[in-house]
């Protein structure tokens, strides 16, 4: 299966984080890795705004807002 970034996913489609892309900042993976964003977790997009700026997403059982930018440095399958 490939794996492509977390903003391009379908909505309401349960995904397997892969990874984190390398460019990423440290601070920001660090804040990922402390809300759940591990490799191997189940992850689902619920929305994403009008925009495109934000995107609304389950991760272990929780509801979670992440900037645009997050979410492209998010790799799934």
């Amino acid at each position: 299966m490939e794996s492509f970034f977390l903003y391009d996913a379908k909505l309401n489609k349960i995904y397997t984080i892969n990874g984190m892309c390398d460019y990423i900042e440290t601070k920001t993976k660090t804040r990922l890795l402390e809300l759940g964003f591990f490799k191997g977790e189940k992850i689902k997009v619920l929305k994403k705004s009008l925009l495109g700026g934000v995107v609304l997403v389950e991760i272990m059982n929780t509801v979670l807002s992440i900037r645009k930018e997050e979410a492209l440095c998010v790799q799934i399958k």
